[in-house]
């Protein structure tokens, strides 16, 4: 493997150079190469890669226009006669990668004048597509993707990337961000990557990887999926010891409209609240309040949020009294069973005054026992609702 200097060397070289010709990915020369007319399927394997960075642009339209497009070109390859009447190899793989047909890779690939690495591509992408992880893993270990052109060079990548053991995958991840910049193959080779670094708690990188997606895809129509897992990612990364710093999220998420954020905070204040998180949960519940109006649903799920785990605190008793007064209607059901746990357990634990001429000393075990009792009820609850969810 390529240490990362390598790697960025190669890139920059074949950047430069730009894609290789016809002629040249045939094994001869470009003056070698006649002139041909694109089919009609070549055109709409263009139009289609096209809408899959339209897409990751934050285009709706374009997710039905690839349905139909991807039918139409499956047709009219099943349908097209020998390997002159077929697109370019390379044209073909990066259709079935995204999301075409293998059967169509499968049949060009058994044609007599096509070259031996376009043979393996077209194989390797099939047996790729069709799950066939082993045969993928064997036929793409002998294709390096800097000697493709740039519309299957990324492709390959990021395929490399998903059937390379984990810690190899970053390495693929970087050169399929590399070879197709502000496309769909960046999207998601950017959400990929973002989540491995979560998995392997590199937290420098993570942080990298989602302040860059949050700034070259803001409107991706994949970002609520994505921005779900990583919520998801740090409530587990939480859980399990020191977490990653938070503060850094609000300076990720800054880049966002404020109706995006509050929807991620949301999510990060119910699945820490559901894993008994806290801190977590009153960290999401404070950025929640900041980004609501008074009075509002969403300000009513704040205050509910910052006083749910504080009725086993020293301010329970205020916590008590501004739980009371949230308004149920305005929560989701979760949040409505949540509640009413959180009442029953806060009224279990409700401090009595003071005994005149008591010390405080002498008061103190009998409450922090029903403190304890109360911690651990709500948390229990607070579980068992987050997965009944």
């Amino acid at each position: 493997m390529r240490n990362a200097f390598a790697c960025l060397v190669c890139i920059a070289a074949w950047l430069a150079s730009g894609p290789v010709r016809a002629g040249e990915e045939a094994g001869g020369t470009a003056a070698a190469a006649q002139p041909q007319t694109r089919s009609q399927a070549e055109a709409d394997i263009e139009r289609l890669l096209l809408l899959q960075d339209a897409a990751a642009q934050g285009s709706i339209a374009a997710v039905d226009e690839q349905k139909r497009l991807l039918r139409s070109v499956d047709k009219a390859l099943g349908a097209a006669s020998g390997h002159a009447a077929s697109p370019p190899a390379t044209t073909v793989a990066a259709y079935v990668l995204s999301g075409g047909g293998p059967q169509v890779a499968e049949r060009l690939a058994k044609a007599q004048d096509i070259s031996a690495r376009d043979r393996r591509l077209l194989k390797a992408v099939a047996a790729f597509m069709r799950g066939n992880r082993p045969a993928a893993a064997g036929l793409m270990a002998k294709l390096d993707p800097l000697q493709l052109p740039a519309r299957i060079a990324g492709r390959m990548a990021l395929a490399q990337a998903l059937l390379a053991q984990e810690d190899a995958r970053q390495e693929h991840y970087a050169v399929a961000l590399s070879a197709m910049p502000g496309t769909a193959i960046e999207e998601s080779a950017l959400r990929r990557s973002a989540l491995a670094y979560a998995d392997a708690q590199n937290e420098a990188a993570f942080w990298r990887r989602l302040e860059r997606y949050a700034r070259r895809f803001p409107a991706s129509v994949y970002r609520e999926s994505f921005w779900a897992d990583v919520t998801a990612k740090i409530v587990t990364w939480t859980a399990k010891g020191p977490g990653p710093d938070l503060k850094t999220l609000d300076r990720v998420l800054v880049m966002l409209p404020a109706g995006e954020r509050r929807r991620i905070y949301v999510a990060l204040a119910r699945q820490s609240a559901a894993m008994a998180i806290a801190p977590l949960t009153a960290f999401a519940a404070a950025r929640i309040e900041r980004l609501s109006e008074g009075g509002s649903a969403e300000d009513q799920l704040a205050s509910f949020y910052l006083n749910l785990f504080k009725i086993v605190s020293p301010e329970g008793d205020e916590a008590l009294r501004k739980l009371r007064s949230i308004r149920p209607d305005l929560l989701g059901p979760q949040e409505r069973a949540l509640l009413q746990a959180a009442l029953a357990v806060g009224g279990q634990i409700d401090r009595p005054g003071t005994p005149a001429g008591s010390s405080i000393a002498a008061d103190k075990t009998e409450p922090d026992a029903r403190e304890q009792r109360g911690s651990s009820l709500l948390a229990a609850t607070s579980k068992l609702i987050g997965e009944l969810d």
